[in-house]
């Protein structure tokens, strides 16, 4: 199946807005890889530009599953110590931030960004954009489901 165009669009739109964000990924809680968005294929040194626009799908597959299973272990830590829902989960690097949201019942959405990015900014952005595309990103993983199974969505 392929994805969805608007929710790409819309995920293009507001990555491009918020000050020193890499990218970002969505991806289904079980780790299939649905929206890349950001790190132009400039950023992936090549021998041509299929090759980058390869080296840039791969590495969002790599951030994909990265961001789902650290999705899957705060969420069981916040079951084992009975904190609730996770909000946000934050990676501090030395060269910048990888910070992670639920985005509706069934993706999580990863921003990568530079040192100079603000942590509350960050943080607000990812859960701002999580709120804004849970819905639609629960009917797209809805209609993914049905294709693998392959039905038709209603």
């Amino acid at each position: 199946m392929n994805p969805n165009p608007e929710i790409q669009r819309i995920l293009d739109e507001r990555i491009a807005q918020i000050p020193h964000v890499l990218g970002a990924v969505v991806v289904t809680e079980d780790g299939i890889h649905r929206y890349i968005s950001g790190w132009p294929a400039q950023a992936f040194p090549a021998q041509t530009p299929q090759d980058a626009a390869k080296a840039r799908q791969e590495f969002g597959e790599h951030l994909s599953a990265l961001a789902s299973g650290m999705s899957s272990m705060a969420g069981q830590q916040a079951q084992k110590q009975a904190g609730g829902a996770v909000q946000r989960i934050v990676v501090e690097m030395e060269g910048g931030w990888c910070v992670t949201s639920r985005a509706g019942q069934y993706c999580v959405i990863a921003l990568q960004a530079k040192a100079e990015a603000n942590l509350g900014a960050l943080g607000f952005a990812v859960t701002d954009l999580a709120n804004g595309l849970g819905d639609m990103l629960d009917v797209d993983r809805r209609e993914l489901v049905l294709a693998q199974a392959g039905q038709q969505p209603r």
